[in-house]
């Protein structure tokens, strides 16, 4: 079986849920026999093409790494047509919206192949968060931009498709509701995490002593985007109620992004300077040293999309997960037994559950128990990578 794959990031680009998803599934698909082509953005080392662990990878040279562009449009249609003379792939599965012009040009009917496409949110998800976040300018660029999305491109390319991909119970509902697809077109393929990768392990002591913090401290994490619908101003501003009741607690912020100087004027306005680590960008495969460290991981994104990887690998670990009831979450985190929800704005709620976690060992050791179990059963590599090429199998007949 032969796949081609269009994305425009890949963890090479940035580092993000859907990067480390489409690498994950391609290297996946790889030990599961699949042949795996992706075409990509240009390569921020200036190469052409690689092989990495099994994927082929092109890269369009002089497009903008991570961006949807003209130059993208164009040249990865250019590069899967000299692709697909030499290699005849029976499948083209496009991340997002990666395939579009594709589709348009409707190069999927010239040279029979069936499309997939596997969602990373949906420009419905964007327009609800957007108007959460009130009406400045930049929010109502981008509503507006959303709308067109959703008018111009999303209606059209999801009914273009053979098949679709969603990756939570909510995002299925959101299709069936706001978009001409056909059920039988939908498929539920939940995203995987490397189960190997994020096990529960001891604390790095040697990591603890350079943040300045002791071993018998309590640690709750937040790892995301510094972007306002991402939230993490709410856990900030709630944070000295924590310090109240169990001063011998930090906070760890990882991630960048432009929100990020405000939520550093945030901590000192509130005066919790010190007990607030804003560590940047962690590279993946140090994350877990991070999710070990901590007591709780906390989610409290207040955007409409797809759950955060985070979340299960927070879970994997064994760690007990506060996150935001967004409703794909819901798909993850089944409240009060493998983790907590809240309701987005209630930050009361989200205080007594860091209270409730931070008083009893007991109850937050059995939560994380209960998570790591949960993850093990539904979220692993292995079940994505089997669920996708059953989906691969169904359009291919479907096709014949």
């Amino acid at each position: 079986m032969k796949i081609c794959m269009f994305a425009r990031s890949l963890p090479v680009h940035a580092i993000g849920g859907m990067e480390l998803h489409v690498e994950t599934l391609a290297e996946t698909l790889v030990t599961k026999g699949v042949d795996v082509t992706v075409i990509t953005t240009s390569s921020p080392d200036g190469k052409e093409s690689e092989t990495r662990n099994g994927v082929k990878i092109c890269y369009i040279k002089g497009v903008k790494p991570g961006k949807y562009s003209r130059g993208w449009w164009q040249g990865s249609v250019g590069k899967f047509k000299e692709l697909e003379s030499k290699e005849k792939y029976d499948v083209i599965h496009s991340q997002s919206a990666g395939a579009y012009y594709l589709l348009r040009k409707k190069l999927n009917k010239e040279y029979k192949l069936p499309v997939v496409v596997s969602l990373h949110g949906t420009s419905v998800d964007e327009i609800k968060t957007k108007l959460r976040l009130g009406f400045n300018l930049r929010a109502k660029l981008g509503l507006v931009r959303d709308i067109y999305h959703y008018l111009f491109w999303d209606i059209f390319f999801l009914s273009a498709c053979d098949a679709v991909v969603a990756t939570s119970d909510q995002q299925v509902k959101v299709i069936e509701k706001y978009y001409p697809v056909r059920n039988d077109k939908i498929h539920l393929v939940y995203n995987g995490i490397d189960t190997r990768l994020f096990t529960p392990r001891l604390k790095n002591v040697e990591l603890l002593k350079k943040l300045g913090i002791n071993s018998d401290e309590k640690i709750i994490l937040s790892i995301a985007r510094m972007k306002k619908e991402k939230g993490v101003q709410n856990i900030i501003s709630i944070f000295p109620r924590v310090l109240e009741k169990f001063p011998k607690t930090h906070l760890l912020a990882v991630g960048e992004g432009e929100y990020k100087c405000s939520l550093i004027d945030l901590a000192h306005t509130l005066g919790i300077q010190d007990k607030v680590h804003f560590l940047g960008r962690i590279e993946y495969g140090r994350l877990v040293e991070y999710l070990n460290m901590a007591d709780i991981f906390v989610n409290s994104t207040i955007r409409e999309n797809g759950y955060d990887l985070t979340i299960p690998q927070a879970m994997a670990c064994a760690k007990p997960v506060v996150s935001s009831d967004i409703k794909s979450v819901m798909t993850v985190i089944e409240n009060g037994k493998n983790g907590f929800l809240y309701p987005r704005n209630d930050l009361t709620l989200l205080s007594n559950i860091l209270f409730k976690l931070l008083d009893d060992a007991g109850l937050a050791k059995s939560i994380g128990l209960e998570a790591r179990s949960s993850v093990l059963t539904r979220f692993s590599l292995e079940a994505m990578a089997e669920g996708t090429i059953n989906v691969y199998k169904e359009v291919m007949r479907g096709n014949q």
